[in-house]
């Protein structure tokens, strides 16, 4: 008989999991579960090592200049590799993804279709259920049954998605997309209270590719200086691979933004799967260093999903300032700051956060209410980038330190090494999450 550990602290949205699955099996020293490290760590080698000495090269099939058309594909293979250290873990974690993603792009000067097909192989050391989304994030409620889960046990998992699936038509002042999409709004670094149909894991390790949501997407530009946006999400909580809609998976919304001279300013209202939402949002270009900044107002109504701190018919504000600063032309710097009247303040209030439904679906993923934060990239070389943040609960206070070299092995070779460290009291936000530690290898054939 295995005896079954909740993680504590909010730690199942920090890694990427849904709380529900956010278990610990005690069970962690079996012989089973070190044949499965030792095959893993095998698997993901041999991996590494075939990207690492193949030639890459994207390529584009078709091509008419005359008529402004073309036909790319192309095949991002991608292979990561995590580690989780210390407690709140009876020993470490292991964890090896292999991500294939092919891709076809069709495009004339009138419209355009996209396809990013995504097959995904996790291994598991260890019994944890839902660390195959450690270092990933979670995907937005969809409608369209398009994902097969071929395999999935303890520590082996298979799954094929069609992530990105979106046709897009092109009008003088209107921008027409449907299907499967990325779908992104925000100004901010660490914080973005506007990104609220589907958002990155805290420790997303790479975010290039964003998973798609079922949505009608309308861009209008009025004129040069204005871009109206209209976006209708749909879907449900569930990914039981049913085509069925519902309130809670559904949202709509209008974001709407206007140049102005130095900078840009902004508004978003609409329903988010049953929340009442308005915010405001702006810009500023002051030379050497540009300012920004976001908020929004949140009223939840009896159909949105449960929060512990903030009930029905209440007003929530979530907010958001920082800048971009260049003291040096290789160095970038963020400092930023994030007010949250969804979060909590103590250990209590993050573990029933964790819990949640706003939390299972990815939405809620900072557990405070007051934050600072910090990120940095720096071009080392030509060929070499080093990023880092510091993210600071000041309430608490706790912290989560990153750091991650990023190195172009070739041209379509990128490999990225780093880390996630914790640092706090056991009773914070982050004092009793693990250490994730990090290696990918990335390659564009």
């Amino acid at each position: 008989m295995r005896h079954r550990t909740l993680l504590p602290n909010g730690l199942a949205p920090l890694l990427g999991m849904r709380p529900a699955q956010a278990f610990v099996s005690r069970n962690l020293r079996s012989r089973r579960s070190r044949a499965a490290h030792q095959t893993s760590s095998i698997a993901v080698a041999l991996v590494l090592v075939v990207l690492a000495a193949t030639p890459v090269q994207a390529f584009v099939i078709a091509e008419d200049e005359l008529e402004d058309s073309s036909t790319e594909l192309g095949l991002i293979a991608r292979s990561f590799t995590f580690s989780l250290l210390g407690e709140p873990l009876d020993a470490p974690v292991g964890l090896g993804v292999l991500d294939f993603r092919s891709y076809i792009v069709k495009r004339s000067s009138r419209w355009k279709l996209v396809l990013h097909d995504q097959f995904t192989t996790t291994f598991r050391s260890q019994a944890l259920l839902g660390l195959g989304l450690v270092g990933r994030g979670l995907p937005p409620p969809r409608l369209l049954p398009l994902q097969q889960n071929i395999a999935n046990d303890a520590t082996f998992a298979m799954k094929h998605v069609a992530d990105w699936l979106y046709a897009s038509w092109f009008g003088e002042t209107v921008t027409l997309t449907v299907g499967r999409q990325p779908i992104t709004f925000g100004r901010g670094s660490l914080w973005k209270p506007y990104d609220l149909i589907g958002t990155f894991a805290l420790t997303q390790v790479d975010r290039e590719y964003k998973p798609g949501a079922d949505a009608l997407r309308v861009d209008w530009s009025p004129n040069e200086k204005t871009v109206i946006t209209a976006v209708a999400a749909i879907g449900e909580l569930e990914q039981d691979n049913d085509i069925e809609a519902k309130r809670q998976g559904t949202s709509i919304v209008v974001r709407g933004k206007r140049s102005l001279d130095g900078g840009e300013v902004g508004f978003l209202a609409g329903y988010v799967r049953g929340d009442a939402l308005i915010g405001t949002d702006g810009v500023y270009d002051a030379g050497p260093f540009e300012l920004y900044a976001e908020a929004t107002v949140t009223r939840p109504s009896e159909r949105s999903l449960d929060s512990p701190q903030v009930g029905t018919g209440e007003l929530a504000i979530k907010a958001s300032a920082g800048a971009v600063l260049h003291p040096v032309s290789t160095l970038s710097l963020t400092p930023e700051l994030m007010f949250n009247d969804f979060g909590g303040s103590s250990q209590t209030d993050y573990l029933s956060l964790a819990l949640s439904d706003r939390a299972a679906i990815g939405e809620q993923i900072f557990m405070g209410t007051h934050y600072a934060g910090l990120a940095a990239d720096w071009e080392a070389h030509a060929l070499l980038h080093v990023v880092g943040a510091a993210i600071v609960n000041m309430r608490d206070p706790s912290s989560l330190l990153s750091l991650g070299l990023s190195y172009n092995l070739a041209n379509n070779v990128q490999a990225m090494l780093g880390g996630y460290v914790p640092v706090g009291q056991d009773s914070s936000e982050y004092g009793n999450a693990p250490t994730l530690l990090y290696f990918e290898l990335k390659a564009v054939l």
